[in-house]
Order: C-alpha cells, then structure tokens, then sequence
C-alpha cells in the first residue's frame, strides 16, 4: 500500500494534495505545554524501564558488524567509481491521477566535478523540469520538512538527451557557503517547489558516511568538493568502529526511549528488546494494563468508543492475536479503512530490505508488504520508502495523543540527526551478511537433509540461503485468504489485507479478491494486489507466531504446512511438499541455522562483557562496569534459552544443547562480583562452550 495515498486519505482529492501539506509552511514549534494541552489524561500510562546504555557503548545494537559492512560496500563503490558520485533513487511525490504520478527516476550527483544528471523513467513531454537540491538547517540538522532556514539550491535549464529520459546539467559556479545535501527534488520550473514537486529523494547512511569520508581525505590533501553530503550527526573523530558507536547507541537510546513528545509510546513498545524485537499475546498477557501499548484502553482520545468510533487500536486483537493497526491506506476512514497486522522483528534488515522486481516505489523494503517506510507527502513532510523514512510514519501512525495527528500537537517529528541514528541502529541489528548454503553443513543427518530439500525447493527461490534475498521480491501466496479456514474468533471487524498497493478508490471486502478485474464477482481496483513481502527465516524459528496476521501459531513446522495448502496452491499454481518425514527434516534445519545465529550473536554479547570487564586497579565495586558487565551477559543468556528451545523442542543436538547448559553456568558465575580476572576467565570457558555447541551442529 502506497503511503502517497495515505494523504489522498487524509486530505481529501489528490489534486489537493501540496495545497493542504504545504511543504514550505511547517507547524507552529512545538513546545512542551502545547503537547501537554492535547489530553489531560495523557501521561497515566507508566513506561517500561528506560533501556539503559552501558559506558555509553550501543547494548544491543552492534556497532562492529554494521562498520565491517559498510567497509565492504565502500570497497564495491570504490571498485567501478571514484566515491565522489552519487546516485539517489527518487519516488514520486505525485498523488494517484495527477500528472506525472507514474514518473520514478534516479539523480546522479559528483561532488567533485559538479556534474548533475537525473534519469527518469519516461519522457515527460513538454513539461519543463528542474532539480532542486536542499540544505536542512536547523538544530540536530534540522529536519525534513521544509522550513525557512533551509537553503534551496536550484539547477535549472538542463539538457534533455536519450529521447527524453534524462536530463544533464552542472552545480553553479558559485555555492552557498557550506552547503551540504539532504534531499533532491525534480520539480516543474514553472511553479513553487511545494506545489510543483514531482520526485523526491536522498542519501542513505552510507552514503553519507562515505561523502564525510572522502571529504575528509580531501581536505587533508586540500582538494575541496564543490558540494557536501549532510551527515547531521557529529562523529567525534575519523570515521571508525568507536565514532560508529557512539551514533548507534543514540540511535538505540531513541528507538527505545524516544517518545517524541506523543503517547509515551516508543519503537521499542512494539519491538521490546526482551523480546526478539516482537510481541506476541504470550508477551503481551505480561504486561501492566498501563503499558503505553494499551494506550487505546486508557486515553480516551485514542479509544473507540469514546472518541466518536475513530480507530486508533483494535484492544482485543491486539491481546489475543498481538495484531496492531495500521493505516497504510491513509486516515480518511479510521473506522473501516485499516488493516491488523503483526509486528516483524527489526533483524538483518542490512540485508533484507533491498527492493527488486523493479517496482518503484519503495526503494527499501520494510514491513510485511514491503512499504512500511512512508513514501509521498506524509503531514507535509516529504518522504522516499526509505529506512530512514520509518521513524516518520512510525511516529505519525502509532504515537499521536489524538487521532488529529497533528505535528507539534499530537507528536514532535524527529530531526534528521535522529533518523539518521535510528537508521544506523536499526542497521546493526542481527546478521550483516546472509549464510552460504553451500558451505554450510550440518553434523545432524536429518537437519543436513533438510538442508538438500530446502535448497532444491522452491523454498529457496523465495528465500535463498534461508534470508530475504538480494533484491528482495514481494509475492502473492495466498497467505490472507488462509484466513478462510482459520477464521477470526474474536467478531472483531477486521477489513482484509491487500498486502502492496492500493487503489484509492478501491473495495474492502470481507475476504480479499485479486484486483486484475479478469473475474467480473472480483472487480478491478479491488483493494490491495495481494502481495507481501519475503521475510528472512533464519530467524523464524524462534521470533513466531507466522505471517503477516499471526496465523500460525505452533512451530515453524505448522509455518512450513501453509505452502501445502490450497490457498498457497490458487495464488501460485503449485505446492510446496515434502517426501517421508521431509516436513520435519527442514524443520530441524531451520531450527538449526536460526540455532547457530543466536550462538553467534550471543559470543558476541559475551565478548562485549569480556571487553567491559574494569582493569585493576579498578575497584570492583565499580557500579559501571559491573553493570555493563551483567547487562551484555544477560543478553547472552538469552540467546541461549532461545537456542535451547528451539532445539529441544525436537529434541535436538543433545550435546550442543549441554554445552550451551555449560555456558550458562560459566556467565553465571561470572555475573557475580568478584576480581576482574576471574570473570573474564569464567567469561572466556562461556564462550567456548559456545563455540563448542555450535561445532556440534554443524
């Protein structure tokens, strides 16, 4: 579902879009007593414990991983360019129907030479166009809205050349002092940039790391770039593993603490770091009833029945299916126009996200469907289907104090700085690189087997090497029609989930029908086209329940049934089965590769506690580094429990299973306060039992 119509939703015809969000006239500046004025109820709700950072460092964000990846993707830039080219992916910023709402394209930026050149995806005709790059300025970088303080660099009369799909000019000769980029608009010449906007785009994490990297070489060799890529987030020092920590501890602090002046809600309400970055009922029957999950019980700005039946949450399917509401098709009709779907964890998402089938936009897959990330003009502010985009619509649809979701009432948008945090931590979760199959065997003969039957289905098609896929795909299963023969037990109204892409004016049926129009009962334009994102299933095994509306609950075995029914076989023509005990036979194995990354990620853990062990003559009574100690221990601990019960639930490698026994006893121990040296040795015989557990396996 496309989140340009989320404002067609919300603010009536598409040819009104700009007009009622425009781009240069931002909201009054927030204060703390206009956000309090928004409900006097507001602040009953008692937070969860503040996620405490230890010595400053990132505690579940790895700072190590993202900085190896960055590395390799530098050296691929590197490989066929100079690093002083970039290029960004620009996505329309066009309603459904109006001119040019079909447009996608690229711009290719040297900072070096001033070369300019934007590539789009069909002529445009006799419209004439111009590329419009912007400075945010303001404090923490300002943010994405356009403001008054932000500086508009604008290239006009450019050259139309390849039969006019792209368009090539020069930066001017002369620049604003210190100008540095954060977002590109390609834009009609002949109107305001708030109204004549047409592509949007902007820089990754990478990018701009990169851009400071290269800047920073040249400057010491004192060759200048023309043009600078922002990076509004001060580093403190060369770039490296240490100043790329301190930017994903903050980026954690705000994923877990930041409540952006609205509900009290934070990312980390729906991604609890003690549990897998998800929730389910289990997790949530655990809960205070005045968790900031429950606002919609306890505020009656945000409850159902008390706001004039405005849809914020749906209670019920949230505790008994952990299923929350989401507005991918705009906040026009809060009582019918949603969809309930469950949380996925925020894991190697660095190699998850990355789009193919071509489809522009989003350019960056998140979400279950593929454009969790906002893309269009969200309450005036211009987005991409980035990453760096997710922390907007996160706050727009799940933080507000009203469903007005008004910026500056409802909520404080975050600046640039902090989305660019939030990008590198929610970068450096989980694996940074996808197993290799090939390579990778197993000692156990059935997991080794169903090693074969995965890789020789179509399993791996959809999810080579047990992940996402580079690119990513999105695909129709028939996954939402299995709730035909699971129905909702609840009564609860619960509109069907088209998965990507909308029609504005579409239907929302009881059940979901395809959208091409070939059946005349199923009508073109219907909502949704079906299609859902492939999700990485290393991780599967122990971050269920399944799919998109939690419909499977038992193990990733009862998960691996659904490509045998008749749903799965109407949306793709085939089944996916198994010979003799082949179901179980790729159930030990995805329990085994989901096994060996939690063992890995907790020596990881375990290694971070080994390095925050005080040296004498520290006391050890010291309270900081005991509790780093015992914070990153504990995060170790748990990638045990998770590990042994996803193997013991077959019962599965004894032995690992012991020595993963072992290493608990070891961390243990070492969580106790006792001289420095003794817990890193008692930390070190840990990670060897660890190391030996996952030997075991394979």
């Amino acid at each position: 579902m496309k989140h340009v119509t989320l404002l067609l939703g919300a603010f009536g015809a598409s040819s009104a879009i700009y007009a009622a969000t425009t781009l240069g006239t931002p909201p009054p500046e927030p204060t703390h007593a206009t956000v309090a004025s928004a409900g006097d109820t507001v602040g009953r709700a008692t937070p969860r414990p503040k996620v405490e950072l230890p010595l400053g460092q990132p505690l579940h964000g790895n700072a190590e991983r993202l900085w190896a990846r960055y590395q390799t993707w530098k050296s691929q830039v590197f490989a066929s360019d100079t690093g002083t080219r970039f290029v960004f992916p620009m996505n329309s910023l066009r309603g459904e129907g109006e001119p040019l709402a079909d447009l996608s394209g690229s711009a290719s930026v040297d900072l070096a030479t001033g070369e300019v050149s934007v590539a789009i995806s069909r002529d445009t005709g006799p419209q004439v166009l111009q590329l419009c790059l912007v400075d945010d300025r303001g404090e923490g970088g300002g943010t994405s809205l356009l403001e008054p303080a932000d500086i508009v660099l604008t290239i006009r009369d450019m050259e139309i050349v390849d039969d006019g799909t792209r368009l090539v000019g020069r930066l001017p000769a002369k620049l604003p002092a210190g100008f540095e980029l954060d977002q590109i608009f390609l834009a009609a010449s002949d109107e305001p940039l708030d109204t004549g906007a047409v592509l949007f785009g902007g820089p990754t994490l990478f990018q701009r790391l990169l851009a400071k990297e290269v800047s920073d070489e040249r400057a010491a060799k004192d060759q200048a770039l023309l043009l600078g890529l922002a990076m509004p987030v001060q580093l403190g020092g060369p770039l490296g593993t240490g100043p790329i920590g301190a930017l994903v501890a903050q980026g954690e602090d705000l994923f877990f603490n930041g409540t952006f002046m609205g509900n009290q809600r934070t990312c980390g309400t729906c991604h609890p770091a003690d549990n897998n970055l998800t929730i389910d009922p289990d997790f949530i029957s655990k809960l205070a009833n005045t968790d900031p999950l429950f606002v919609a019980e306890f505020e009656p700005a945000l409850t159902f029945e008390l706001n004039g039946s405005r849809r914020f949450e749906n209670p019920v399917l949230m505790r008994k299916l952990g299923l929350i509401t989401e507005n991918l098709d705009g906040f026009s009709n809060l009582k019918k126009m949603f969809v309930m779907r469950s949380v996925p964890h925020t894991f190697a998402q660095g190699v998850s996200i990355q789009a193919g089938n071509g489809i522009q936009p989003p350019d960056e897959r998140t979400g279950w469907s593929g454009d969790g990330a906002p893309h269009g003009i969200v309450n005036g502010i211009p987005t991409a289907g980035r990453l760096f985009d997710f922390a907007v619509g996160a706050v727009i649809q799940h933080f507000p104090r009203t469903t007005g979701r008004v910026n500056g009432i409802d909520f404080i948008m975050p600046t640039n700085a902090e989305l660019v945090a939030m990008e590198a931590f929610q970068l450096s979760l989980g694996r940074q690189n996808d197993f290799d199959l090939n390579v990778l065997t197993f000692n156990d003969p059935d997991t080794e087997t169903g090693k074969i039957l995965f890789q020789q289905s179509s399993c791996n098609k959809c999810h080579p090497d047990a992940g996402a896929g580079q690119p990513n795909f999105n695909f129709n299963t028939g996954v939402e029609q299995f709730l035909i023969n699971n129905p909702d037990p609840t009564g609860q109204p619960r509109p069907a989930d088209g998965g990507f892409g909308t029609d504005p004016n579409g239907l929302f049926p009881a059940v979901p029908v395809p959208n091409n129009g070939s059946d005349p009962n199923r009508p073109a334009g219907s909502f949704g086209n079906g299609e859902f994102n492939t999700p990485s299933i290393v991780e599967s095994a122990d971050t269920g329940p399944f799919f998109h509306n939690n419909i499977v609950w038992g193990g990733i075995e009862e998960a691996i049934d659904f490509y045998r029914s008749n749903e799965f076989f109407q949306a793709q023509g085939f089944t996916v089965s198994f010979p003799g005990a082949g179901r179980e036979q790729v159930g030990k194995f995805l329990r085994s590769i989901n096994a060996i990354d939690n063992i890995n990620t907790g020596i990881l853990f375990a290694k971070r506690a080994h390095d925050s062990c005080a040296f004498a003559p520290t006391s050890i009574f010291d309270a900081q580094h005991h509790a780093a100690v015992n914070l990153f221990l504990r995060l170790a601990l748990r990638d045990i429990d998770d590990t042994l019960r996803v193997l013991s639930e077959v019962d599965l490698n004894p032995v690992a299973r012991e020595h993963l026994k072992e290493a608990k006893c070891f961390f243990f121990w070492a969580m106790a306060p006792m001289d420095w040296d003794t817990r890193r040795k008692l930390i070190e015989k840990g990670i060897d039992e660890m190391n030996f557990a996952s030997q075991d396996i394979s």
